[in-house]
């Protein structure tokens, strides 16, 4: 995995693996667990491919304001900074 590869590449380097779910669907409290299991899919795949779990952090932004207008799966992802 590329991302997983630049982070070793990086030990010093922290990231955060933010959550989303599209607002458009489910409540608030579903929407924040949906997000939430999102990046720690993405942090369960970076752990096993050997990046050290103290450089990233989970953030689960839940059913923030979507990114993309009308396009509510496009909201459904997580992203890496």
């Amino acid at each position: 995995m590329l991302a997983a590869k630049a982070m070793k590449a990086n030990p010093d380097k922290k990231y955060k693996i933010a959550g989303y779910a599209d607002k458009a669907t489910g409540s608030a409290r579903i929407n924040q667990k949906l997000s939430e299991k999102r990046a720690k899919v993405v942090y369960d795949a970076l752990v096993a491919e050997g990046v050290n779990p103290n450089q990233m952090e989970i953030i689960a932004n839940g059913g923030t304001d979507n990114m993309f207008y009308n396009k509510k799966e496009l909201n459904r992802v997580v992203i890496l900074e």
